[in-house]
């Protein structure tokens, strides 16, 4: 069995082309907060094929291994690295706050991007992706 996932994850990897039945999914809406009778406050929930999640395992595996070793990340890139936390953050803020208590010149950006996803254009995103596929 593990010979027949195998040959289908190197299969889609070696030509680029995720089988139609790997891309179907359940998806659930679950509650967020607020008006339970409000469309909105409902966020979707993708369940998808065990094949489809192992694909996606093996992509991100290989693509981050590329990454690294082309130094592609940035140095205060924290979130979703291995040895990289919030507490390695704190510290980066730490030297800022040093630096505005010696009265140099700091500036500082906090950006939360929690519901970001809830407020795009999907179909806007899917043909921004399909391009970037393309073009890569």
């Amino acid at each position: 069995m593990s010979e027949g996932i195998a040959f289908i994850i190197n299969k889609s990897l070696a030509t680029g082309v995720v089988p139609d039945i790997l891309k179907i999914a359940k998806v659930i809406p679950i509650y967020k907060s607020k008006d339970s009778q409000h469309c909105a406050n409902y966020k979707p929930i993708s369940l998808l094929p065990v094949i489809s999640k192992l694909l996606g395992k093996v992509v991100h595996k290989r693509l981050y291994s590329f990454m690294h070793m082309q130094n592609i990340f940035f140095p205060s890139q924290y979130g979703f690295r291995p040895k990289h936390s919030t507490i390695n953050a704190i510290t980066e803020f730490s030297d800022v706050r040093s630096s505005r208590d010696k009265k140099e010149h700091t500036a500082v950006v906090f950006l939360d991007f929690s519901e970001a996803f809830d407020t795009i254009n999907h179909s806007t995103l899917l043909k921004k992706i399909n391009i970037m596929v393309y073009v890569i």
